[in-house]
């Protein structure tokens, strides 16, 4: 280094710039640097932790079912298989398309009930028959309940036994609709047998236009001493 006056000069050889340039290269600067692309040309990113997601997404689901937990909100119409555990609160809205028809029967203070009995006694005949009672005109007899309490000598006992309606077939002639009744052996007494039936259900007895519209029975009990069955039936009328 060479000094004039107060001013002082320094010499620099073209190896000492060399190495100053060269030092000055190796240098490094941190710098932000944003890239602007358009979407015909995205730039591929992972994403970190959790993105909230507005909007639709177009997702294409490779997995064959994703456990869900948690509340789920569902819209529009989702078809479900199988069993659903499902808990539900507060009180759902059902909307049923078609409402069905319903029909029911219930008890109609307003019907005529009707109770009859009669007490078939006879010795030494095949059978013996009685009427309980003969239904209005233009009504229908429903039998729900009929009962038989039979005594027979010891050791003779009834053949059949069964209540019967007559059905209008023609203009003069009518049908016998028989409802068999089993009677069955109770006891012994005093030189007698005793017989029980009963019948619970529905049994129709119809007016005509013959003018028939009998409930009667029928017992037979082939001996020659005597013997005794007491018949009862209960119901109700309805008007054809």
């Amino acid at each position: 280094m060479r000094t004039y006056g107060s001013i002082s000069l320094r010499t620099w050889t073209s190896a000492s710039l060399a190495a100053v340039f060269a030092c000055g290269s190796a240098v490094a600067f941190a710098e932000n640097v944003t890239v602007v692309n358009k979407t015909s040309h995205p730039v591929p990113t992972t994403v970190q932790n959790t993105v909230p997601v507005t909007g639709a997404v177009n997702a294409n689901i490779t997995n064959s079912s994703l456990p869900v937990s948690g509340n789920v909100t569902v819209t529009n119409t989702v078809p479900v298989a199988g069993t659903v555990n499902a808990t539900i609160s507060g009180t759902p809205t059902v909307n049923i398309g078609t409402m069905p028809t319903v029909t029911a029967t219930v008890q109609d203070p307003a019907k005529t009930f009707f109770q009859a009995k009669v007490t078939l006694n006879d010795t030494g005949v095949l059978n013996a028959i009685g009427t309980l009672l003969y239904v209005p005109s233009g009504q229908r007899g429903v039998v729900e309940s009929a009962s038989m309490n039979c005594s027979f000598p010891t050791g003779v006992s009834p053949a059949q036994a069964f209540l019967y309606s007559w059905h209008a077939t023609g203009s003069n002639s009518a049908e016998v609709f028989p409802l068999y009744i089993l009677l069955q052996k109770q006891g012994s007494f005093n030189g007698h047998d005793y017989y029980i039936g009963s019948f619970s259900g529905r049994f129709y007895v119809d007016w005509n236009s013959i003018g028939i519209g009998q409930l009667a029975v029928d017992v037979y009990g082939d001996t020659s001493a005597a013997w005794q069955c007491d018949v009862a039936a209960s119901g109700y009328y309805v008007t054809l």
